[in-house]
């Protein structure tokens, strides 16, 4: 069963709630969403699913600034207001079902949050499921690692906060859906989806993905919730050096990495065969850890 539904945060906007529940018995677990930049969580309809398929609990909204939700389009002044949503989200549904283990699946930008939320609070997450998520931007260069360095964290913010201050809402780039995912009737779809941001980056918002990434990458040792973390290779949008980074400097007990050979960056929307991998190697992992 599906619906949608509406959560007021802590600096009063209203969030756009989506909630797949299981059709048959009582939930085994609780499932988050957490969306990509341009995205929206009506987009996710076939891996929450598949989700349901498995007996969990599936909810999330679409972050401030995207979808049905308030805010400035794809605008926002400090990552922690999308983790503060996060988790006061989560807690609401954690108190309707206190018994069940709760874990977060974050694509891209909804890796970042995922990550910091979890960082953020150590023991609130049982497990987290990151699809390509961004911790090193941009594509592999000639074997280069492009993660984040002070010098290059302190010129990237210089430039920035200069342009934030005076332009903050200027998008820079463009999206190209080909980058996104090989099958072509899923960059159709997401072509003609109105609620998708269509544009670049807000200057203010890669400010703040700036701030991040930086303060994240320093952590990665302090991330000890159970992980999967599943990547494309020929993800040009995040590093999957970045998602390897985390696989070899966290000291979680209970953490799995897989890249897809060939596949691009969303693979929730990816070719169909690589969709139904994703789709079961996502689902076996969090049963296994109900």
């Amino acid at each position: 069963m599906y619906k949608e539904g509406k959560l007021t945060n802590q600096r009063g906007e209203q969030l756009a709630t989506h909630t797949w529940s299981p059709s048959a018995g009582s939930a085994a677990g609780l499932v988050f969403l957490a969306h990509g930049f341009s995205e929206h969580l009506g987009q996710y309809h076939e891996v929450a699913q598949h989700l349901c398929e498995n007996q969990f609990y599936v909810f999330g909204h679409d972050h401030i600034g995207h979808g049905k939700s308030d805010g400035k389009r794809a605008y926002i002044e400090s990552v922690d207001h999308f983790t503060e949503d996060v988790i006061q989200h989560c807690t609401l549904i954690k108190e309707e079902h206190p018994t069940l283990k709760m874990f977060i699946v974050g694509h891209s930008m909804g890796g970042m949050i995922t990550i910091r939320a979890a960082l953020k609070h150590k023991v609130f997450f049982d497990g987290i499921v990151l699809n390509g998520p961004l911790i090193i931007p941009g594509p592999q260069i000639l074997g280069m690692d492009l993660r984040s360095t002070p010098l290059k964290t302190f010129i990237g913010r210089s430039v920035l906060g200069l342009l934030s201050w005076v332009m903050p809402e200027q998008t820079l780039g463009g999206g190209d859906l080909n980058r996104v995912t090989r099958d072509q009737e899923m960059v159709e779809t997401l072509s003609k989806d109105e609620l998708r941001w269509k544009g670049g980056c807000k200057v203010r918002l890669l400010l703040a993905f700036v701030d991040c990434l930086q303060d994240n990458i320093n952590q990665l040792q302090e991330l000890r919730t159970p992980f999967l973390c599943v990547q494309g290779s020929a993800d040009v949008l995040c590093n999957p050096s970045g998602s390897k980074l985390l696989y070899s400097e966290s000291l979680a007990e209970d953490k799995e990495i897989k890249i897809f050979e060939a596949s691009k960056h969303q693979l929730f929307f990816e070719i169909k065969d690589v969709r139904t991998e994703v789709f079961g190697d996502v689902s076996r992992w969090l049963t296994k850890r109900i």
